[in-house]
């Protein structure tokens, strides 16, 4: 009994990982696997140094990638990005939010 539990408790994470992981491969967004969520992006966007803004930022694009099973269901705030690249000099690793959420809106 113990070592079904165990069992299920370590392959149950595993299997929903390497699904996540194959449908961002499918998709052509694997930047997003690279994506730290450090949020130095989120310090670079200009659309966010506006008060009252409904726009979630940069590294909310990356992470909704990683986890949006329907590409219909994408949040309307993303719309906002202004596509200014601020983003992409901020990040450590130079990865694009923009492209991403292009590559979303695609699907």
């Amino acid at each position: 009994m113990l070592l079904a539990f165990y069992t299920a408790s370590v392959l149950i994470p595993i299997i929903i990982m390497i699904f996540l992981v194959i449908r961002i491969v499918r998709n052509r967004a694997t930047d997003v696997l690279l994506c730290l969520e450090c949020e130095r992006c989120m310090g670079a966007c200009p659309v966010l140094l506006k008060k009252n803004n409904t726009f979630p930022g940069p590294v909310h694009i990356m992470i909704e990638a990683k986890t949006l099973v329907d590409p219909d269901k994408l949040d309307k705030d993303f719309s906002l990005c202004i596509d200014c690249g601020l983003c992409v000099k901020a990040c450590p690793r130079g990865l694009s939010p923009q492209k991403v959420l292009e590559q979303l809106k695609k699907k």
